[in-house]
């Protein structure tokens, strides 16, 4: 009988591999994220206060998770290069929407305002930056919340393995709120959940109210779904000639990722009977930008492209040719609405030039626009269906320009990886699909607003930057870890 000599390294016989105590904590982490961004969307998308309440308090305790599993399995530098300056750069948002909420008579900010406030409450009140200081903490929470998941996204999405299962799950959990927007429609409309209906009687919401917010959740997962079939194309297709071409790729769709298949038809169909124009057209965009990037990827440079781009394209047609004459009625009196939202944007960029540096505070532009609405504007605005400007305002141009440029590093480094790495690299490509959906659809909406659709982008874009590194230098080798 052989005995192996106890001199020889550890790692030789493979004894340096992931303890069970860091696979526990592993799977916890990945599988209490995949809970979370299936419960999100439940709640109303969790946009109502306990909803996103208990939406935080579960992201809180997957950074705890997330430490913990640092902590047993260390993170390489070069791969937490990456995150060094955004970390900063949301370290600096912090702390000017906190200053934003501080009781502080900064350059005498809305001093009208809140002499006006003092006087119908008959006492003195603490003036602020921002108009409504409860508010701008709890948008504060929110958007903390979105960098928790960004982070648990991107430490499970490290290894190969996490970034796909996260992939599935997003597009299964889109698949199933599909399914059930699906079931509600054709059964009458009538209800939201347990409760009556009470807004888009005529549209697809599944269990959201709003139905574009709807449509950029279902889009985010047709992005995954496509990342999906691109990956079963690229291992499957033979290129060898035009009929091993067609066969291949025939089998690809209707065998080896018949699930898929299934999923993306489903999507498509409930996204279409959202009758959303901007939610349509914000997912094509990032359809496309998916495709585009995935076939400039120098890794991915093989016969799947032609299938990839046919089956995309067929499957288009098909949806529109089924359930499109909603959208394409809707596309039809856009003329008219783009009249009132130009009167709208123009009482925007007053406030904003107004309040140029240091904004009104987070969550505060329905308090503020009043005093700016054109009068063809004949009705109440609450937000301004454009992101961009909307975070113009509220936080002032400069920390607007901050938070952009986050979004865009972290993009930038999706974009790196797309051209950088040998393998993998159509994570990376998913990520850039899915920034060009929700950036595109902030322009016309405010789904982003949704905390629901906000950490399904976010574990994506942390799919993507933990993708983008080259894996060699994802996690500390067993030896570093040790002599650390």
């Amino acid at each position: 009988m052989l005995v192996p000599d106890l001199t020889t390294p550890a790692a030789t016989f493979g004894l340096h591999g992931p303890s069970h105590k860091e696979a526990a904590i592993g799977r916890a982490l990945k599988w209490g994220l995949i809970a979370v961004l299936a419960c999100a969307p439940l709640p109303l998308a969790s946009a109502r206060p306990l909803a996103w309440s208990l939406l935080a308090l579960a992201s809180g305790l997957l950074i705890v998770l997330a430490v913990a599993c640092e902590v047993t399995d260390r993170t390489s530098v070069s791969a937490l290069h990456a995150l060094r300056i955004p970390l900063a750069l949301v370290a600096a948002l912090t702390f000017w929407i906190g200053v934003q909420s501080l009781p502080l008579d900064i350059a005498g900010s809305h001093s009208q305002i809140w002499e006006g406030a003092a006087q119908a409450l008959g006492h003195p009140v603490a003036p602020s930056i921002s108009l409504d200081r409860e508010i701008s903490l709890g948008r504060l929470l929110r958007l903390l919340t979105y960098a928790s998941i960004f982070l648990v996204a991107w430490r499970v999405a490290c290894r190969s393995e996490g970034a796909a299962a996260l992939l599935r799950a997003i597009a299964a959990i889109g698949v199933s709120y599909s399914l059930y927007g699906l079931i509600v429609y054709f059964s009458g409309n009538q209800t939201i959940l347990w409760f009556p209906k009470w807004a888009y009687k005529l549209d697809l919401t599944s269990t959201f109210v709003n139905r574009n917010s709807f449509a950029t959740f279902v889009g985010l997962s047709l992005i995954a779904s496509l990342a999906l079939m691109a990956q079963v194309l690229i291992k499957y297709v033979d290129g060898r000639s035009m009929r091993t071409l067609a066969q291949s790729s025939i089998e690809c769709v209707l065998w080896r990722g018949r699930w898929l298949t299934i999923g993306l038809v489903i999507c498509g169909s409930a996204l279409l009977f959202t009758h959303s124009r901007g939610g349509t057209m914000a997912t094509l965009i990032g359809a496309a930008a998916l495709m585009v990037s995935a076939s400039a990827a120098p890794s991915l440079r093989t016969p799947w492209r032609l299938p990839f781009v046919m089956l995309a394209a067929s499957m288009v047609i098909a949806v529109f040719a089924i359930s499109g004459a909603g959208v394409l009625t809707r596309v039809a009196a856009t003329a008219s609405e783009a009249d009132l939202r130009f009167d709208i944007d123009s009482g925007i960029w007053q406030a904003i030039a107004d309040h140029f540096v240091a904004g009104t505070g987070l969550g505060t532009f329905q308090f503020v626009y009043a005093a700016y609405q054109p009068q063809s504007v004949g009705l109440f605005v609450d937000l301004a269906h454009n992101d961009y400007l909307e975070n113009a305002l509220e936080l002032g141009v400069p920390a607007a320009a901050v938070f952009y440029a986050l979004l865009l590093l972290l993009v930038w480094r999706c974009l790196r990886g797309m051209v950088e790495r040998r393998r993998d690299a159509i994570f990376a490509c998913g990520a850039l699909g899915a920034s060009a959906l929700v950036g595109s659809h902030a322009a016309v909406d405010f789904s982003m607003q949704m905390p629901a659709v906000a950490i399904t982008y976010a574990a994506l874009l942390g799919v993507g930057v933990a993708q983008s590194v080259s894996s060699r230098g994802r996690t500390e080798p067993p030896a570093a870890r040790s002599s650390a």
